[in-house]
């Protein structure tokens, strides 16, 4: 379903979310498909997501209904 450059993507942020840290191993399979500036930015919003979340989340704060929207009109609905 992702490409290997998605899953190297996924990896990575899946052991900065749980570890906070990333391996060796991670970041170099990272590097064979990422720039240092991708690499960055794909942190950067990684951890702006974050941020978000742990506002919105205690404030009850739910959806806005984007990602509803964006799979209707991609459906052609």
């Amino acid at each position: 379903m992702f490409s290997v450059r998605e899953r190297a993507a996924l990896v990575y942020i899946e052991a900065a979310n749980k570890d906070k840290r990333v391996s060796d191993e991670i970041f170099t399979e990272l590097k064979k498909h990422y720039t240092d500036v991708e690499i960055v930015e794909l942190t950067r919003v990684n951890a702006a997501e974050n941020y978000y979340n742990s506002l919105m989340i205690p404030l009850g704060i739910g959806s806005d209904g984007l990602c509803r929207l964006a799979q209707e009109y991609a459906s052609g609905q």
